[in-house]
């Protein structure tokens, strides 16, 4: 099991944005609130290098802000760093049949 951090403001709207990807894969994270704290602001500074929020780890090791995290979600690289496996739900699977083949079935079939 990977831990997730995430260094966050509640104002930051990518903060919210970058819980939201996690929250969408299942993911568990301990979120780090550093509106009002400047000992933990300063600790994620040192620890990644960056000011800005959110700053994102997995395993101790920084993977970025919110950006960055969409960028390796996109990739499919966060799903391998995570060991995370595809859902897939044979109940959604259907046969799919077209009658016709006119402009509309055509376009159907694609």
């Amino acid at each position: 099991m990977n831990r997730i951090e995430i260094y966050s403001k509640d104002w930051c709207p990518f903060c919210a944005k970058a819980k939201a990807l996690l929250k969408s894969k299942d993911l568990a994270y301990d979120e780090v609130d550093v509106t009002t704290d400047a000992g933990r602001e300063t600790e994620m500074i040192e620890r990644s290098g960056r000011r800005s929020v959110p700053q994102i780890f997995v395993d101790g090791a920084s993977i970025g802000g919110y950006d960055d995290l969409a960028a390796l979600n996109a990739s499919g690289e966060l799903d391998r760093r995570l060991d995370l496996e595809a859902k897939f739900d044979e109940s959604k699977v259907y046969d799919v049949v077209i009658v016709g083949a006119g402009p509309a079935g055509l376009s159907a079939a694609i």
